[in-house]
Formats: C-alpha cells, structure tokens, sequence
C-alpha cells in the first residue's frame, strides 16, 4: 500500500486567513487612528513589520512540509541486514517506507502514529530512523482527496497496529 502525502491544505488556508486577518487589522488600524491624531507611525510600521515577518516564517514552515509517499508493506523489514527477524520480537512499525525526491529517499521508518484520523484526513507522528535531524519525528498531515482510492488501505494500515 503507497499513499501520496503532500502539503496540508487545512494548514495553507489558515496561513491564508491569516494574511488576510492581518491586512483586515492593519487597515482598520489605520483607518481608525488616522483622523484622530493618535496616529504614531513607528507602531504601525513596526506592527505591519511583525506580522509580514509572522506570514513569511509560516509560509516557509508551510514549504517545509514533507512531500512524498508513505508505503507499508508487511513483507519489508527495516534491519540492515535484510534478514527477516523472529515475528514475535518485530515493532509494529516494521514494513513503513518513506519515498520522497527531496532527499528522504527510500528510508525505512522508525514509527508511524496515527496521533488524529477522520474520515476525509489524518494526522501523523513520523520518526525516522538514524541520527538525522528528522529522527526525532515529523508531522505528516494525510488527505482522503489525494488519492481516494487508496484511503480506506492507508486508514486500515495505521488504525490496524493499535488493535
């Protein structure tokens, strides 16, 4: 089972609210303190400077999302040896894969946690293995609209370690 995880659209809209909520702010800032003479133009200007730096900081986080496929499959094993381990000492993780072309590419992973799972999206805990700086763990947001016919698959792997 293969699933396409790409950037969270919940998350891009809420930056664009943000935007928004922000120009809607500053303006009526202005719009208010201009005709009264209480207008003091550093703390607007250094307001508006706060929140472009606000918007661009979240929009890079937003950019820095993993983009990639997650893949599970029970006949994978993550040892480096490539030998198959005793079934009973095996984690529950063991057989999640991570393909990305940005870097990530083919890297076994270390735990998949299913921390929020709905119906149409999920909220994921991905840790990977080895001494990266990704090794202490990533947040993957998963969409049903990404791949529809491969959603009840991907909701059955992760709700199926924790039965």
């Amino acid at each position: 089972m293969s699933y396409p995880v790409g950037r969270c659209a919940f998350a891009g809209k809420a930056l664009l609210v943000l935007v928004c909520v922000g120009a809607v702010l500053q303006a009526g800032a202005w719009w208010q303190w201009w005709p009264t003479g209480a207008w003091v133009p550093w703390r607007f200007w250094t307001a508006s400077g706060v929140w472009c730096l606000v918007v661009v900081l979240a929009w890079l986080q937003w950019r820095r999302l993993p983009v990639g496929w997650l893949i599970w499959d029970p006949a994978l094993v993550s040892d480096a040896t490539g030998r198959n381990p005793d079934p009973d000492t095996r984690a529950l993780n063991e057989g999640w894969w991570w393909e990305s072309d940005a870097g990530l590419h083919g890297q076994a992973l270390a735990q998949v946690q299913s921390v929020w799972m709905g119906q149409r999206r999920g909220l994921l805990r991905v840790r990977f293995g080895g001494d990266s700086l990704v090794a202490r763990g990533v947040w993957l947001c998963v969409e049903q609209r990404s791949a529809p016919e491969r959603w009840l698959a991907l909701r059955r792997a992760l709700l199926g370690q924790t039965l």
